[in-house]
């Protein structure tokens, strides 16, 4: 299966990127591209060499950080977007890495064992030819891309770093996925609001170059100039909730070519307030995606759908199996909940790094991959994912689901964000809620809300914090802030208790 081989296929004369005022036509894109691949070679990796690729702003990646990636692709190497978690590197699964290749090397130099370090920064649009040594006559075979490979981590919302490796044939199963799910041709102008830590981030762009499309790139040497100049001429945009919840509180007003912009979310439930903010002024359409790292696109549908339930993913892909099945794994009837499990032809088998877990404490069992989420599958197909088996919380005998206790506070216009979470105190179980507002906010009333509408008898804390910290996704990391709460309360406890030995 082809990567790279549709897009040198393209007319060399048709735009592929247009990064500020930069401009590059397929013919040059490939030149690049040839240009970088020529360079690894010469350096002396060879195909199925595993290397890191350092870029300033994973995040927001830019033209030479593409064509970075694309190069070590077009060389057959096995690439991550920097090195893969400690957890991982460190159980030996991964092997020594060939190279790390890109920017800010220096902390990397200590205490690994990586090969040699190949700084790569350029700052003009120059071609690349003209700006690094490397042989002009030399050609690329195009086979070598047979032998490529990507190292992806999940999400890690878990707090247990894993790593997947894509093949060139997964790799192009998840193009051809793309394909499938979203109408992309030669006339999009794609706006990936998504990076190189996110599956979808790196699919998209590479799926429009494939169909002979444009993807709009920050300008080089400036990526972080600016959401509008990227976003007004797309037709395209592919971003998460919580990204674009953010960005139509920045971006006041009508976005340019709204009427004509779609937008696919991914990463987790599209609230209706969201979904009507965007489609009144950013996009004439919104559409939703559900997938993992693990199988890819599970199911994607128009965003009108959370109508009939807030929950709701979309319809699943007819080349995908999704059961709901209880916890003895017998399956469930149509628009019953349970856990969903999947199987696709697009699955990865196993994780990396990851080969001494238990017995039984994998999410790859049977055949079937279980992601840990909770949904049904109504009768005509679509599916709604109503929480998370980690994520529900039990407190007293009393079950909770943080997604829908969020959703219910999200609606509050004082409140810029919110995570729910359980935490196991001295005193008790409790629940936290955790949440971004104005100074002036009334904590005293939101707290009432919440008593009032979710959770009543059972006991929680509300604390306002300064940030939430989200993973490329924009999905909380629960584990995380616990951990960090239990720290905390138990060090102001600890404080109290000495302060009232002092008074006594």
């Amino acid at each position: 299966m082809a990567i790279l081989s549709p897009i040198y296929r393209q007319d060399t004369d048709a735009l592929a990127v247009q990064a500020g005022e930069s401009a590059f036509t397929y013919g040059r894109l490939c030149s690049d591209i040839d240009a970088m691949a020529g360079w690894l070679i010469g350096h002396g990796l060879q195909a199925g060499d595993r290397v890191s690729i350092h870029v300033e702003h994973p995040g927001q990646p830019g033209y030479w950080d593409w064509v970075a990636h694309l190069g070590a692709i077009r060389a057959g190497l096995v690439h991550s977007t920097g090195l893969v978690p400690q957890t991982v590197a460190r159980s030996g699964a991964l092997g020594k890495h060939a190279a790390a290749i890109g920017f800010q090397l220096d902390s990397l130099r200590k205490g690994t064992s990586i090969g040699q370090f190949l700084e790569f920064a350029p700052q003009s649009p120059d071609p690349l030819y003209d700006q690094i040594e490397v042989d002009r006559e030399q050609k690329i075979d195009s086979d070598l891309e047979k032998k490529a490979a990507r190292l992806l981590s999940t999400s890690g919302t878990t707090g247990i770093p894993k790593v997947v490796a894509w093949d060139s044939a997964m790799i192009a199963k998840r193009i051809t996925q793309v394909f499938e799910a979203s109408g992309i041709d030669a006339s999009t102008r794609l706006f990936p609001d998504l990076g190189f830590p996110t599956t979808a981030g790196f699919r998209y762009p590479l799926a429009t170059w494939q169909k002979g499309g444009t993807v709009l790139l920050p300008p080089i040497g400036t990526p972080t100039a600016g959401f509008r100049p990227l976003v007004n001429s797309s037709n395209i945009m592919i971003s998460s909730a919580h990204r674009l919840k953010d960005l139509l509180k920045r971006y006041d007003g009508s976005w340019e070519n709204s009427e004509a912009r779609s937008i696919r979310l991914f990463g987790g439930r599209v609230p209706s307030g969201l979904r009507d903010d965007a489609i009144g002024r950013a996009c004439c359409e919104l559409l939703t995606n559900y997938g993992s790292t693990e199988t890819g696109n599970i199911a994607s549908g128009d965003s009108s759908l959370i109508d009939r339930h807030p929950g709701a993913a979309g319809f699943v892909r007819p080349s995908v199996t999704v059961q709901i099945v209880d916890s003895g794994g017998a399956k469930r009837q149509p628009g019953e909940e349970g856990v969903v499990r999947i199987k696709t032809d697009a699955m990865c088998s196993g994780y990396l790094g990851l080969k001494s877990q238990p017995d039984g404490d994998t999410p790859f069992r049977d055949g079937w991959f279980y992601p840990g989420d909770l949904g049904f599958v109504a009768e005509d197909g679509m599916l709604a994912i109503t929480g998370r088996t980690s994520e529900t919380i039990n407190i007293g005998g009393r079950k909770i689901s943080t997604a829908h206790l969020e959703s219910q506070i999200d609606r509050l216009l004082e409140v810029h964000d919110v995570c729910v979470f359980g935490l196991a105190a001295s005193e008790g179980d409790m629940i936290v809620v955790a949440i971004v507002c104005d100074e002036a906010a009334d904590l005293n009333a939101i707290k009432q809300f919440i008593r009032n509408r979710s959770i009543r008898k059972t006991p929680f804390r509300l604390v306002r914090v300064n940030k939430i910290p989200r993973n490329a996704m924009g999905k909380a990391m629960r584990k995380s802030l616990a951990q960090n709460f239990a720290a905390h309360f138990q060090k102001r406890k600890a404080g109290a208790l000495s302060n009232q030995c002092t008074r006594q």
